[in-house]
């Protein structure tokens, strides 16, 4: 499973400030990642606006196992999550809380879970690693009914991550 995530968007549901250093709050987004691809065994592609950045191409990078992303000068983070979502289709997650980069992916058959859930497995990874212990409570219990097909399947990937 490929995770696809909106670097600013997890790293302000993390409470990163925009006054903090931008280079400490990635650096520590990565490693916290970094963690979670060591236990999971996912593969991580996370997405930052390259705006600051001077080349006007994209720009890749590979820090602890975690690919890192920023984008080519006036390409939104956004519309490359929706780009990569179109090529890994059914294969990938999306890790974001904006609704219209949710949708543009949801096209292409990829789930997305918002960035302030996906907080929450980052957090009990961290626990878990902290503890030597493995996560408390990480499945979603199952209700008495049979669910629709696609809310089954939203569970079983939840489940996976």
């Amino acid at each position: 499973m490929v995770l696809l995530i909106d670097g600013y968007n997890l790293m302000h549901a993390l409470s990163f400030s925009s006054g903090d250093d931008l280079e400490e709050g990635r650096r520590y987004l990565l490693d916290l990642l970094g963690l979670y691809k060591r236990k999971r065994g996912h593969r991580v592609i996370v997405v930052f606006d390259g705006t600051d950045k001077v080349g006007l191409g994209e720009e890749k990078g590979k820090m602890g196992g975690v690919e890192m992303v920023f984008t080519r000068r006036g390409e939104k983070a956004d519309d490359a999550l929706v780009r990569l979502a179109s090529r890994y289709r059914e294969g990938c997650v999306l890790i974001t809380s904006d609704r219209s980069v949710r949708e543009g992916a949801g096209r292409y058959g990829t789930f997305s879970f918002s960035s302030q859930d996906f907080q929450e497995k980052l957090w009990w990874i961290q626990y878990s690693d902290f503890k030597g212990e493995d996560e408390p409570g990480g499945e979603i219990q199952q209700p008495s009914r049979r669910l629709p097909k696609k809310a089954r399947r939203r569970m079983r990937i939840w489940n996976k991550l």
